[in-house]
């Protein structure tokens, strides 16, 4: 027979998504950027609306809440940005735009609301039973195709909202798969939807699967796609899926409204008012077993009957039996992602806001380390606090200080310090160029819960407060001036400075005592002249005396020589006093010229500097920042030894613990 051909020849695949025991499909191949030709803003919306089922949450009051979510989705899709589930939360709680059609977002959906969504979607992307929806066999009709000739989805073990997310998120990635194929006259697939109660209601009720259903059913002929919908319920089908179907096979109905919509449905497919009739008759007329089949393509009716057949009625099969039917090993393994981090940033009390190093990770980073197992991506917390103080005596002068302190869960005592590992300085976090959001891929370190509070942060205060008292602050000081150094000035700069300001308020008395050396000195130059002049005319006189002496005495005028002698030496008395005079004042314009000199030497010299060790006092806290910074960590093996590896994703650093 046909049945036992297909048996033999058919290759059946079940996925038991949700499940690891058989085959699961994973779902994040749903929430990658879709092609460019399909309806962007309907696929987010459907994809939206399937997720906060999900999460427990749904009705007409989240209509804010899904159109911030679907405009999430086309954002991304947008600028062809992978989502995953654990970016949601956070895009959620900040997103990368501000407002939505000319709405604010703060007015649309506020920011206590977005927290308190982020936290329940963050719940539900990390418990254990969501896990099992990202890991399996990709939602990728091509490979669904290539694997098997009939793929099976077994929904049975699980819950309304996850029924309801599953079957919509494959429906939009079918839409997406026909449109990418193109057109075609021929069959590809046939969708088998038993029993689609729920899934296709009609107006107002309009669930995620709903849309990209219609839409299957309105396009999928002519790509060459034929939905097969079946339902105990007719009155519950939209009218529009009811008037496009081409062929009906209606069994016994029980109530008038479902003859009644079925009947309706036909009458959209082109069927005449005589032949309403005669339908209407025919099933109303149906016993057990059988079935009216309506071609509408040609207004071909008959009836058929099924043949005997026997059911134990047991239900659907269970997990383990499917598992055991098809003979796919259960998934075994542990989760790797670490439990203890968050997807959204924790809250912070009033005051405290809150910023982020820019993240660039690269692969490379941990280059050189034999890393064994995942790297974790993640912001660890540190608070960014500055602090305003005074000096005591002599400084009177205000000095700025920036401290670090480690804010995670795990830090349990108040450090402050102005270097963190890895290589991240208090100094370098005031100069780069802090962002508002984090990047995606990061998830969070918790916060300790001391500092979540306005006590914990007045506990954090004190203690730098008390902190920064204790510190000693060097401060130079000049004698000259009596002025003191800026806080963080260093002894060469101060030098540099206080030798300027002593040449600036000298320049008048240097520029004076410069005048007054120089007339010195020309004085001087003058009188020294003089001296060398008058010791020249002593010489010369002494001279002259003497030959003009000797010559009377060989002529023997004794008597004339007696008294020559007498008239030069009192010539020469004088020329010798006012040699000794010229002396004597030469001495005091020299005397006179040092002084000087050493005055202008005195104004011209460095400035005496005193090192001085202070104490704040009045110390204020002016700001307090939490600065996410983050961090690729890994388990590695160094030597012989297994490390845990911390690389900084700011500036590369990296530190072994």
């Amino acid at each position: 027979s046909r049945l036992e051909s297909f048996r033999k020849n058919a290759k059946i695949s079940i996925y038991t998504p949700g499940s690891l025991k058989g085959r699961p499909v994973s779902i994040l191949s749903c929430l990658k950027p879709l092609d460019a030709q399909e309806d962007l803003w309907s696929a987010a919306s459907s994809v939206a609306n399937s997720l906060l089922p999900l999460a427990g949450m749904s009705g007409e009051k989240l209509q804010n809440e899904a159109r911030l979510l679907t405009e999430l989705f086309v954002h991304a899709w947008k600028n062809r940005i992978d989502i995953l589930p654990e970016d949601l939360p956070r895009m959620f709680l900040d997103p990368p735009f501000d407002a939505i059609g000319g709405v604010d977002v703060e007015l649309l959906v506020p920011k206590k609301r977005r927290q308190e969504i982020a936290i329940t979607l963050s719940t539900v992307f990390n418990s254990p039973n969501f896990k099992r929806w990202i890991n399996g066999t990709p939602s990728d009709f091509d490979h669904f195709l290539e694997e098997a000739n009939a793929s099976i989805f077994y929904l049975a073990h699980l819950d309304s909202n996850e029924r309801m997310m599953f079957i919509s998120l494959l429906l939009r990635t079918l839409h997406s798969w026909m449109l990418r194929k193109g057109g075609s006259d021929k069959l590809k697939l046939l969708l088998v939807f038993d029993e689609v109660y729920g899934y296709l209601p009609p107006y107002p009720r309009d669930p995620p699967s709903k849309a990209p259903l219609l839409s299957l059913i309105k396009q999928g002929r002519s790509f060459g796609i034929s939905v097969f919908l079946s339902t105990q319920n007719p009155f519950d089908i939209d009218y529009r899926a009811l008037g496009n179907a081409r062929l009906w096979v209606i069994g016994r109905l029980q109530t008038a409204n479902d003859r009644k919509r079925a009947l309706e449905g036909i009458v959209e497919a082109g069927i005449s008012i005589g032949e309403r009739k005669e339908l209407n008759r025919e099933i109303s007329s149906l016993k057990p077993r059988e079935f009216i089949v309506y071609n509408a393509r040609n207004g071909v009716m008959r009836k058929m009957h099924t043949r005997q057949s026997f059911s134990s009625l047991r239900g659907p099969l269970s997990l383990d039996q499917i598992a055991e039917i098809s003979g796919f090993q259960q998934i075994k393994g542990r989760i790797s992602d670490d439990q203890s981090l968050l997807d959204i940033p924790p809250s912070l009390p009033e005051g405290v806001e809150s910023c982020y190093l820019p993240a660039v990770y690269d692969s490379a980073i941990l280059k050189g380390f034999n890393v064994l197992g995942d790297i974790s991506l993640y912001y660890e917390p540190f608070l960014l606090l500055e602090a305003k103080a005074r000096l005591e005596k002599p400084a009177n002068g205000e000095i700025k200080f920036l401290r670090l302190m480690p804010a995670s869960s795990m830090q349990m005592d108040l450090v402050f310090s102005e270097e963190i590992e890895p290589e991240i300085r208090s100094e370098q976090l005031k100069d780069c160029p802090l962002g508002e959001k984090p990047s995606l891929g990061f998830k969070f370190r918790p916060i300790n819960r001391a500092l979540r509070t306005r006590a914990g942060i007045k506990r954090v205060l004190d203690g730098l407060r008390n902190n920064a008292a204790e510190i000693n602050v060097r401060v130079y000081r000049c004698e000259e001036t009596g002025e003191c150094s800026l806080p963080g000035e260093d002894l060469i700069s101060f030098k540099e400075r206080q030798q300027m300001k002593l040449m600036e308020r000298q320049k008048k008395e240097i520029e004076e005592l410069d005048r007054k050396l120089m007339k010195i000195s020309i004085t001087l130059s003058k009188e020294v002249e003089e001296l060398r002049e008058l010791e020249r005319s002593l010489e010369e006189l002494k001279t002259s005396i003497f030959v003009d002496n000797l010559i009377k005495l060989m002529k023997g005028r004794v008597r004339q020589t007696f008294r020559g002698v007498r008239g030069s030496y009192k010539k020469i008395k004088e020329i010798e006093r006012r040699i000794s005079l010229k002396k004597q004042r030469i001495a005091r314009i020299e005397l006179e010229k040092a002084n000087l000199e050493g005055l202008i030497r005195r104004a011209r010299a460095p400035p005496t500097i005193l090192e001085l060790t202070l104490r704040p006092k009045e110390v204020h806290v002016s700001s307090v920042m939490l600065v996410w910074v983050p961090i690729a960590e890994a388990r590695a093996l160094v030597g012989n030894r297994m490390m845990l590896v911390k690389a900084n994703c700011f500036n590369g650093a990296v530190s072994t613990f």
